[in-house]
């Protein structure tokens, strides 16, 4: 199974929050650039980047409602998946080791599939590695998804 949604890269390096924003938004036929995402979430320079709290509050000033989820399981991810609806995830991405932001864009059996505004729009992790880096950059959040659908 497999979601289809507008890619962006990120503009910068540290706009991924951003830049996933605007292709979940993009999804759902609303266009808000980067930039004014950035403004919109406080987004900052390293090592800051977008707090999760900005990424959860940002859908529902454009009306969409967005459901957040920590210690989720990989089944959520499907359930959401089979719905259609997209699905944001902070790790711990395996260049840099840094908190990143992503869409899942699909499931196999042995990987997950990212729309990850910096390395592609079909960037795959084996699933088990993929588990060992869902954590935000200081493992105090971890499995955290965000859910993004229309009222």
């Amino acid at each position: 199974m497999s979601l289809k949604i507008p890619y962006q890269k990120q503009e910068n390096d540290y706009y991924c929050g951003p830049a996933v924003l605007s292709m979940a938004l993009g999804y759902f036929g609303k266009k808000i650039s980067q930039k004014e995402i950035a403004k919109i979430t406080k987004t900052k320079p390293p090592p800051y980047g977008t707090r999760n709290s900005e990424i959860v509050k940002f859908p529902k000033k454009f009306g969409f409602k967005s459901v957040v989820k920590k210690n989720a399981t990989i089944k959520d991810i499907e359930e959401s998946l089979k719905k259609k609806y997209p699905i944001i995830v902070n790790y711990v991405e395996p260049e840099d080791e840094i908190g990143h932001f992503a869409i899942v864009k699909g499931l196999t059996k042995n990987k997950i599939i990212l729309y990850d505004p910096w390395h592609g729009p079909s960037f795959s992790l084996e699933r088990k590695d993929f588990l060992k880096r869902w954590h935000n950059h200081r493992n105090t959040i971890k499995r955290w998804i965000l859910k993004i659908y229309p009222k």
